[in-house]
């Protein structure tokens, strides 16, 4: 993608990965931006997402306003590698992470804060298939290094594991409190399970004609 970088320090002093494309910025038409964070701002993600690191975060954003709409989207494709300790062993996980995201801003605050009032007062049908309301952008333009930052934070994994861990699970007994199966879980599982009784009877069996 052929774009223009973002300067860092742009946008917010109190965000880590800030990148702002300014108001001005925000005209009629397509606006490309490619950027990565520093190492200090790498440092300072890792930090605000509990992570031992973050590296290799790459970000491509794409800005589309039509005519004179007030409505911004933003598409956005996200590369990172994370390191964190495994849940399980406390061993370095390194996790690669490849995300693609869309969200849409507004360039009047005024006016969301209007409809989310009307909105408040009446029942609304949800629609799930719709999209989500526009977030307002901040009074010098949109921060796409925070955007990408807050996409990054959720596709990291909550509970990683070392290699061979994750394909074990867990094992939880099917039973209550003090193991035992229940009745619909000894009938459910009859076809694929050996009955320890009927091969105790065996046993016994063979041993009588043996016997005889």
């Amino acid at each position: 993608m052929k774009a223009d970088s973002v300067e860092a320090g742009d946008g917010q002093d109190s965000v880590e990965f800030s990148r702002l494309v300014t108001a001005e910025d925000l005209k009629p038409g397509v606006i490309e931006r490619s950027f990565s964070p520093n190492t200090e701002e790498s440092a300072a993600l890792a930090q605000r997402f509990g992570v031992t690191a973050v590296r290799d975060v790459t970000a491509d954003v794409v800005l589309r306003r039509k005519g004179r709409s007030h409505i911004v989207v933003l598409e956005g494709r996200l590369k990172a590698e994370v390191e964190q300790p495994c849940v399980v062993t406390l061993e370095p996980v390194t996790e690669t992470l490849e995300e693609q995201f869309v969200l849409r801003f507004t360039l009047d605050p005024a006016q969301a804060a209007l409809d989310s009032a009307e909105s408040a007062g009446l029942e609304v049908m949800i629609d799930p298939e719709a999209d989500d309301p526009p977030e307002p952008a901040g009074p010098r333009g949109i921060d796409v290094g925070e955007a990408v930052a807050q996409q990054l934070s959720v596709a990291i994994s909550p509970y990683p594991r070392a290699q061979g861990l994750a394909s074990e699970g867990e094992v939880f007994s099917s039973g209550g409190p003090d193991g035992a199966e229940s009745d619909d879980d000894e009938t459910s599982g009859s076809a694929g399970k050996v009955n320890p009784f009927a091969v105790l009877e065996a046993l016994k069996s063979g041993e009588k004609d043996g016997k005889d």
